[in-house]
């Protein structure tokens, strides 16, 4: 099954592709929100995906977006779109900050993995059935005593794993797969192991079914707060936190900032967690549903 995140990024994607071609009128290229409900897995292959204008103003416009495959509807979302220029309402500071602060990242530094307070994770747990987490590099920090004993947040530095090869860097439709790479909470709050965040080598074992959890999205919301530059962003920092998990169903706050610290993104899914049996069956037989 592709990552959430991935599609969502598609989902970004097909919605700049009519703001810029069949809507260029409005002139609203700036995705502004995104509500996405992931009725049924999706699979490797085509997709179809359809576009119906809800709503076009003159300040914001909203449009629904389907993904199908095989006849089945599997996601559905709304995407509202902006022009900055039209949009002139009042700025003012909140004071609002991360709690507790993260720790401080020299970025040149953390490019040849020498940073005093982040480590370069060389793989995320069971990167053979989490494969979308083999496009992005992380860089987690070292010690968890800043965390004042919070186990349900994390933090890490991102950039593309293609960066270094072909200079390819973050861009706003790739929020979307930003906003669902971190550290799975389950696995993470259940203590350290071989294949945690901080692991310095490859997991030995690669059998997809030997990761015990899928976590499928059941909600996304994601507010872009400030579109990437079109050069693209080298780097990203994310936190993520969760509030709740229980009885198999759990929360996930996500924060985005860029190398200034300014907020890029907010995100929220609610998400299953399920054995990963659920996502290896085939499609029409009760071990393949959500």
């Amino acid at each position: 099954m592709p990552n959430g995140g991935y599609i969502t990024s598609v989902i970004l994607r097909v919605a700049s592709l009519h703001f810029n071609t069949t809507l260029a009128a409005q002139k609203q290229p700036n995705t502004q929100t995104v509500h996405l409900s992931f009725l049924r897995r999706t699979s490797t292959g085509p997709a179809l995906f359809t576009v119906t204008d809800t709503k076009l103003g003159r300040q914001t416009s909203t449009i629904h977006i389907t993904l199908s495959q095989e006849n089945r509807t599997e996601v559905v979302g709304y995407l509202t779109h902006s022009s900055p220029i039209l949009i002139n309402g009042p700025s003012l500071p909140t004071g609002y900050a991360l709690t507790p602060p993260p720790l401080p990242a020299s970025l040149p530094l953390l490019r040849t993995d020498t940073d005093p307070n982040y480590i370069l994770s060389t793989a995320m747990p069971y990167p053979s059935f989490r494969k979308a987490t083999l496009r992005a590099q992380f860089w987690f920090p070292r010690s968890s005593s800043w965390k004042c004993g919070q186990k349900n947040i994390h933090d890490q530095w991102t950039r593309l794993s293609t960066f270094e090869s072909h200079g390819e860097k973050w861009d706003t439709e790739g929020l979307g797969f930003v906003c669902d790479m971190f550290p799975q909470a389950l696995e993470t709050l259940e203590g350290p192991s071989r294949s945690s965040p901080l692991s310095k080598s490859t997991p030995k074992e690669e059998k997809p079914f030997s990761a015990k959890y899928w976590y499928p999205t059941l909600t996304l919301a994601l507010d872009i707060k400030k579109p990437l530059p079109t050069s693209g962003n080298e780097w990203l920092f994310v936190r993520n936190t969760n509030k709740q998990l229980k009885d198999g169903k759990m929360d996930i706050e996500i924060v985005v900032l860029d190398e200034a610290g300014e907020i890029v993104a907010l995100s929220h899914h609610v998400a299953l967690v399920v054995g990963t049996e659920r996502n290896l069956g085939k499609r029409g037989g009760q071990e393949s549903r959500i």
